[in-house]
């Protein structure tokens, strides 16, 4: 009688990623014109302008949109296949001062009777221009009526093929869904001309400013546009009630009006390192004074307030503050130290409150340096209230004391009394915001996002695996007109502990020629700018290993998961198992018997992209 031993293989496969924001899901373009023409999504569809200028984008932020001309400003980008598709949305935000000749195009993609194009003519949008060379002469050009002038809009338009013959289309605007209309036509796509913003083959120019485009390779729905609108712009509106951008002045540019006057403060360089875009205070008596408002005075309801600020001379110093501390109704945030508010440097509000100072401060903030410009928040909702430094939490506290105001505000010193000033801050502020409502920690992320000077990382990305590199790697990110210098870190740690290099460029790259000498497993990299107005913060980081193989090539690299046949078969004195695995992993490869009982663990330990034997 044979005895016949049956094993059994099991591979358990966990990941170790990040997983996406779904509304980032198909994203194959992303145009922030944060200072360039850069693609941000990470598929590498760069632009190149051509002859469009940067301008302000809808939040009065300078060098962040692009302005054209009509007569030959445009973007070109090389074709790429993958901003075609059979579903599409693609997301913009524009502004025109007068109304539009006929075709002001915003994208022009068409040649041959293929791909698409977007075009103003007159009060009308032409908002998806579809054409099919295997219906000669055929296309569809749905319309929708646009009269806004002097104001920034929002477009989506998503397209779906639903047969060989038919699709539709459909209009948002300002995130509501305004037109659908259905066609006997399905666009196709062919390989050839650049991919424009701005202008088509025919030559007509878009005259006005745009900003913020996305394209995805998927239909968009109606949350998820809605969230997109949302995304930049539920922290401006009607809740803003004070907006000091510092461009030349003190003006608060809030539906208030209501301007600020500058006492022994100057304007100096902004972190962008435009002149005269932000104000230096000198500790001793500088500050900016703004007429009482009753809309200061918050009682118990939700407030925001934010701003950029860059310190000369750590103490305990107010960016603002608004009423008296001796009649019971005076506020404040401030930043620095103070034995109150616990070791080391900390965001911190406070109220006089019940013949008290009742004071809230965030944690410690280890990561700050004099000279650097750095964003901090302060956002209380009910009886919470949270602090934020470059976008992210790093602190909270409960508070239910009553925040009031019966006097005029001012931004760099606290007021103790009429003309009795204390605490004033020694350094730079700028874009100083309050809001009468809480934001939420994405709307902060995104204030901080569209404001920063932070340099977008490109290559390696996070989280990446660079299999069998060349000598030399090179590390590239965004390039902003704003900096003069970058400086690039490198560590085998992720609180960049264990520095590899610390270097300062003039170049939005880094060849990474000597990796071999580190290890491989955990090289964590970020970057800043430095220019006129000083040190801006610091980048995202980006994790990444390096993985040498006995593959040649990384296209021979495995593109989905395998266990094959083990041979010879179990019968011999040994058998060989192979098994693939198309990303790094944590592999586990056990042997079983046939009444399930465990014999021997083989492999148990995270491996890379490859093929194991």
């Amino acid at each position: 009688m044979k005895t016949f031993l049956t094993i059994i293989i099991l591979i358990i496969v966990s990941s170790f990623g990040i997983a996406q924001s779904s509304i980032d899901s198909g994203l194959v373009a992303y145009y922030p014109f944060n200072g360039n023409a850069n693609d941000e999504s990470g598929r590498g569809n760069n632009g190149t302008v051509n002859g469009a200028s940067l301008t302000q984008d809808r939040f009065g932020i300078n060098n962040r949109a692009y302005q054209f001309d009509g007569i030959n400003d445009y973007i070109s980008i090389a074709d790429n296949p993958n901003l075609f598709s059979d579903e599409l949305t693609i997301s913009w935000w524009y502004k025109l001062t007068e109304t539009p000749g006929a075709a002001w195009v915003v994208i022009g993609w068409v040649d041959g009777g293929h791909r698409y194009q977007q075009f103003f003519s007159g009060g009308q949008l032409s908002y998806f221009n579809g054409y099919n060379l295997t219906a000669p002469g055929l296309y569809f050009n749905p319309i929708y009526n646009l009269n806004y002038l002097n104001v920034w809009k929002h477009i989506v338009v998503t397209y779906q093929k639903t047969s060989a013959t038919t699709s539709t289309t459909s209009i948002y605007v300002d995130g509501e869904l305004k037109q659908t209309d259905n066609h006997t036509l399905a666009m196709d796509y062919a390989s050839g001309i650049e991919f424009k913003i701005g202008k088509n083959v025919n030559g007509n120019f878009f005259k006005g400013a745009l900003d913020d485009f996305r394209i995805f390779s998927r239909v968009l729905n109606q949350n998820e546009i809605v969230e997109l609108y949302n995304d930049t712009t539920t922290f401006f509106g009607d809740n803003l009630i004070a907006s000091f951008p510092f461009s030349g002045n003190a003006d608060d540019e809030s539906f208030l009006q209501n301007n600020g006057t500058a006492i022994n403060a100057v304007l100096t360089t902004d972190r962008y390192g435009n002149p005269d875009n932000a104000y230096s205070f000198n500790g001793t008596d500088s500050r900016i004074q703004i007429p009482q408002n009753s809309f200061y005075s918050f009682g118990y309801g939700n407030f925001t307030m934010s701003a950029w600020i860059n310190i000369n001379s750590i103490s305990t110093a107010r960016v603002v503050s608004a009423g008296f501390d001796q009649n019971d109704n005076i506020w404040g945030l401030g930043f620095g130290t103070h034995t109150v508010w616990g070791n080391g440097n900390r965001i911190n509000y406070f109220v006089f409150s019940d013949n008290n100072f009742r004071d809230f401060s965030s944690n410690e903030i280890n990561d700050y340096s004099t000279g650097e410009w750095t964003f901090i928040a302060a956002s209380k909702t009910n009886d919470q209230i949270k602090f934020y430094q470059n976008g992210l939490e790093v602190g909270s506290a409960a508070i239910n004391y009553p925040s009031n105001s019966n006097s005029y505000m001012s931004i760099g010193c606290r007021q103790y009394g009429s003309n009795n000033l204390n605490e004033f801050l020694n350094g730079k502020i700028d874009d100083v915001k309050i809001f009468n409502t809480g934001l939420t920690d994405q709307q902060i992320w995104n204030m901080y996002k569209s404001t920063t000077t932070a340099p977008n990382l490109i290559f390696p990305g996070d989280d990446s695996t660079l299999v069998n590199p060349s000598p030399a790697i090179v590390l590239d990110w965004d390039s902003t007109i704003t900096a003069n210098e970058y400086r690039l870190l490198i560590a085998n740690d992720s609180l960049f502990n264990i520095i590899v290099y610390d270097t300062i460029l003039t170049i939005s790259s880094f060849t990474f020629d000597d990796w071999s000498a580190i290890n491989f497993e955990n090289i964590n990299w970020k970057v800043r700018t430095i220019n006129d107005g000083g040190t801006g913060p610091w980048s995202e980081t980006n994790r990444f290993n390096i993985v040498l193989t006995d593959v040649k090539d990384e296209t021979q690299l495995p593109t989905e998961f395998a266990l094959l046949q083990n041979y010879p078969n179990p019968f011999n004195p040994s058998t060989n198992i192979q098994y693939a695995i198309a990303n790094r992993q944590f592999v586990q490869l056990k042997v079983y018997d046939v009444l399930g009982n465990e014999i021997a663990t083989l492999v148990n330990e995270e491996k890379s992209a490859g093929t194991y034997e």
